[in-house]
């Protein structure tokens, strides 16, 4: 069985990431509010590509929160079966991301981050697609929505 063909809980692939992140988030004072499917969401691929995947775009969600702004910030953490599509979920209530960034975020050297090298999102783009998903960014009314779909088991 190649790694490529392994089935992930999603559940425990954001736990995995959660824990990773655990002091970061604490450190700058996030409310983390967590959503997770009382399903068990199975998917097809490599835990390790997958959970990048999870810990990018959370990673993100807490470098735009890290600002001088010493106001109160959350990011909400959700998981669903939508259909046939397993969804993962980032949203943060930092600084909307220019619209012209918006058209380029996922090419390779592009970054908003002002000592980001602009891979993150590429990299994660190029997992997601390779796994049969699809994965978005756009502006909420205050901050920013990450997500991305796996095809669902």
């Amino acid at each position: 069985m190649t790694r490529l063909s392994q089935w992930t809980l999603i559940r425990a692939l954001v736990r995995n990431v959660l824990f990773l992140l655990e002091a970061e988030i604490k450190t700058h004072a996030i409310q983390l509010d967590i959503h997770l499917s009382k399903n068990q969401l199975l998917v097809l691929g490599d835990s390790v590509e997958i959970e990048q995947v999870i810990f990018n775009l959370i990673q993100n969600a807490l470098d735009k929160l890290d600002t001088e702004d010493k106001s109160p910030h959350s990011i909400v953490l959700s998981t669903a079966r939508v259909e046939n599509q397993t969804l993962v979920s980032v949203v943060d209530d930092g600084f909307q991301i220019d619209d012209s960034m918006l058209d380029r975020i996922f090419e390779p050297f592009v970054s908003t981050k002002k000592d980001g090298m602009g891979l993150g999102l590429a990299l994660c783009e190029r997992i997601v697609n390779r796994l049969n998903g699809q994965i978005e960014l756009y502006n909420v009314p205050v901050g920013v929505k990450a997500r991305f779909t796996l095809p669902a088991i």
